[in-house]
């Protein structure tokens, strides 16, 4: 089992964090030890979906569900849409972000826009802390080189792309989103499409994300732009004093 000392969420959360990852041939006993021998803090235990001795193990343990994790990779082509999805499509451009962009993007994060993950919707922590961790990943990426894409609907900036570039040339679409008032009016699955579409020129050898199923629009929204799932992981947390 992989333990993880996630010591950059100090800064997003306040707290010691330790993140348990379970691997191919771990045993319900493994993961108990490993996890009994390492908490801290705040601890996120990330387990294969299903496995009824592992659910049964953690909630003794003390340890809470609160997502699962879908692995989503693009079928790295185009896919048919409707001809209303295309219409809208065609009318959104995408382009890198520039620096006065960027502070646009996160007085959006700053209004609060993601409020389904498991830091947003924990009485723990806040959608407000939940949003600053966004905007802390997203400036640590960029010191890293990585991008940020905007993308344009009649001359306005409404939703944007995050992804870093991985070994081997693999995109992973770590973060993306819309802007607040751009939201529930019909463009985020052709943005989403528009989004990949601009990935897909920048030749990579494949894309990769994340989404929860907290945020079943978003899964939505990836299926229909060509991502597939391949594989799902059950999130599990526990706070400690």
């Amino acid at each position: 089992m992989k333990v993880i000392d996630a010591y950059w969420e100090k800064r997003n959360l306040g707290v010691d964090t330790v993140e348990f990852e379970a691997e191919k041939n771990d045993t319900t006993e493994i993961i108990r030890q490993t996890i009994a021998a390492n908490e801290k803090q705040y601890n996120v235990v990330k387990v294969p979906a299903g496995d009824f001795a592992i659910k049964n193990m953690l909630a003794e343990l003390g340890y809470i569900y609160v997502e699962s994790m879908f692995r989503l990779t693009h079928k790295m082509k185009v896919p048919a849409v409707s001809p209303a999805i295309r219409r809208i499509a065609d009318r959104i451009t995408y382009m890198p972000m520039t620096d006065d962009d960027i502070d646009t993007l996160f007085s959006e994060l700053e209004k609060g826009i993601f409020k389904t993950d498991r830091i947003a919707i924990d009485p723990h922590f806040s959608v407000e802390i939940a949003n600053k961790r966004y905007i802390n990943w997203i400036k640590d990426e960029i010191a890293r080189g990585n991008k940020v894409i905007k993308g344009m609907y009649e001359g306005n900036i409404f939703t944007f792309s995050a992804y870093k570039v991985l070994d081997n040339n693999v995109f992973f679409a770590y973060l993306g989103g819309m802007f607040k008032e751009y939201l529930n009016c019909g463009l985020a699955v052709p943005a989403t499409l528009k989004g990949v579409e601009y990935q897909l020129m920048q030749k990579p050898s494949r894309i990769v994300t994340y989404v929860s199923s907290n945020n079943r629009n978003s899964l939505v929204c990836d299926i229909e732009a060509g991502y597939v799932i391949k594989d799902v992981n059950d999130v599990y947390i526990k706070h400690k004093d």
